[in-house]
C-alpha cells in the first residue's frame, strides 16, 4: 500500500490522457491481454484506473483485442506446422463444423424436450379464451398476482 502511496505522489492525481498513452504503450510492450495487468503496471492505484474508467475507453479496449486476436493466431499457426497430432488435433477442432466435430469425438449431441400434458385440445382452448377475456378486463390489474 506505501509503494502505490508513493508513486501516486503527494497530490494524488494523475492525467487521464497520460494514462491512456501509458497504458497502450505497456499493452504493446508487454504483450498484455487484460485489463488488471494495465491496472497493475500504470503508476496509478487500480481504483483510480477503474474511477477514471480507463477500463471503459474504446483504443484500450481496441488495442487489447487485437493483442488477444494477434496471440490466437500465432498459436494456430504453431498448430498447424506442428508434428504434435495432439495440437494438430485441437485446431482441427476448432475449425471443424457440428458433424465433423461429432464424428471425431465419437458422440452425438441430440436434446429432445417432451412436455407431456394431459389436457385434452378443448381444455387448452378455453385456457387460451381465459387469458383473451382477462387481458382484455379494463378492470384487471396485472400487479396484482
Amino acid at each position: 500500500m506505501a509503494k502505490r502511496k508513493a508513486r501516486e505522489g503527494s497530490a494524488g492525481r494523475f492525467d487521464k490522457d497520460d494514462l491512456i498513452k501509458e497504458s497502450l504503450r505497456l499493452i504493446k510492450k508487454e504483450r498484455l491481454c487484460f485489463v488488471d495487468d494495465i491496472a497493475a503496471l500504470l503508476p496509478c492505484s487500480r481504483r483510480t484506473f477503474y474511477n477514471m474508467e480507463l477500463h471503459k475507453v474504446h483504443d484500450i479496449k481496441d488495442a487489447l483485442d487485437s493483442q488477444k486476436i494477434n496471440k490466437k493466431r500465432s498459436l494456430r499457426n504453431k498448430w498447424e506446422d506442428s508434428e504434435n497430432a495432439t495440437l494438430q488435433v485441437g485446431l482441427y477442432k476448432l475449425l471443424a463444423n457440428d458433424d465433423e466435430l461429432e464424428r471425431l469425438n465419437n458422440s452425438k449431441q441430440k436434446t429432445e424436450v417432451i412436455i407431456k400434458d394431459d389436457r385434452t385440445e378443448a381444455e387448452i382452448l378455453r385456457n387460451i379464451k381465459g387469458l383473451e377475456n382477462t387481458a382484455n378486463d379494463e378492470d384487471y390489474d396485472i400487479t396484482k398476482d
